[in-house]
């Protein structure tokens, strides 16, 4: 069997037959593959779906019928697995892990809303007053404590 480059396209790697284009990124089983093995594209792009899932159950998550811990638990089970999806099989940078922070932080403050003040004034929650209602299971930890988990497994 012998592996060429096409004649007629330095782009195309020939082997016997077949032919195959040379690409810089595709996806494989609902996972991002690039030439330089980086994730955090697949990673804005799982999150900026993530934002559209959030958006679609927007009348839910906005809803006072339901309360603040049925919707934490509608974001733990249903948006942040989506999101973390194939994560355990990659490293995250800093930068992939500020996206992913940021994320979540997004969306606990949509849940929480905002604390009023001594003052009367509202104002969004700061990051430590979204930690505390989670436990300080953030994303990041969730993420590395799967990624653990695959190892021991």
């Amino acid at each position: 069997m012998a592996v060429t480059s096409a004649a007629s396209n330095s782009d195309h790697l020939r082997c016997e037959k077949y032919e195959f284009e040379h690409v810089k990124q595709f996806n494989y089983l609902g996972s991002q593959l690039n030439q330089t093995n980086s994730t955090s594209s697949e990673i804005q792009a799982r999150i900026l779906s993530r934002n559209h899932c959030y958006y679609a159950y927007g009348k839910l998550m906005k809803s006072r019928a339901l309360n603040r811990s049925s919707k934490l638990k509608i974001y733990k089970s249903l948006i942040r697995p989506t999101v973390t999806y194939e994560c355990k099989a990659c490293t995250l940078t800093n930068r992939d892990e500020q996206y992913l922070t940021i994320f979540e932080r997004r969306i606990l403050r949509k849940i929480f809303g905002p604390v009023q003040n001594e003052h009367g004034f509202w104002r969004i929650r700061m990051n430590y007053e979204l930690n505390n209602p989670i436990k300080n299971a953030d994303i990041v930890r969730y993420v590395k404590a799967k990624e653990w988990l695959g190892w021991v497994m």
